[in-house]
């Protein structure tokens, strides 16, 4: 999956909408994709999970106790918690995918 397709998923399962317009706070129309939940709007690009490990970071803390991540021979990223495995080139995607498995297996 690219980090645009782990984006959209991981908003989708946390209660967002993609907007393509909407009115900012000021009152002026915005053009870009945001994300509306509970009648909020955020730009779409505040929220970048796959790529940025800010972001990545309030996944993980949502995850159960018992995760860990580490880097295998090959310098990928592991995340992994009983049968949930991820693994990837970057910290934050290993954390995307690993909340997206663990959130899907729910």
């Amino acid at each position: 999956m690219s980090p645009l397709e782990v984006n959209k998923k991981i908003a989708e399962l946390k209660g967002f909408t993609a907007v393509k317009q909407a009115r900012t706070s000021n009152g002026l129309w915005c053009s870009k994709t945001i994300l509306e939940i509970d009648g909020s709007f955020i730009d779409a690009c505040y929220f970048n999970w796959a790529e940025k490990i800010a972001n990545a970071w309030q996944l993980f803390e949502e995850m159960p106790i018992g995760f860990s991540i580490m880097r295998d021979k090959e310098y990928n990223w592991c995340l992994f918690h009983n049968s949930i495995w991820s693994v990837a080139p970057t910290a934050p995607m290993a954390i995307a995918l690993a909340w997206l498995k663990w959130k899907e297996s729910k």
